[in-house]
């Protein structure tokens, strides 16, 4: 079976074409990922700051005691 020379021009374009959108696909991957332990990230500090807040409270209104 021989192949003109427009069927391997449409293959190789075809080819090339699902390379773009299979790279677009993994970058649009990667920053979703990022995004997400940005965000995570950012809701654990959230946190931590008013978990070391609430403690900073609970100091103030503690008894002072000199040891």
């Amino acid at each position: 079976m021989r192949h003109s020379a427009l069927d391997v021009c449409s293959t190789l374009i075809f080819n090339l074409f699902i390379g773009i959108v299979l790279n677009a696909m993994e970058e649009a991957r990667i920053r979703d990922r990022e995004e997400h332990e940005t965000r995570d990230l950012l809701a654990r500090l959230r946190g931590a700051r008013e978990a070391l807040e609430d403690a900073e409270r609970e100091l103030q209104k503690a008894p002072r005691t000199i040891t």
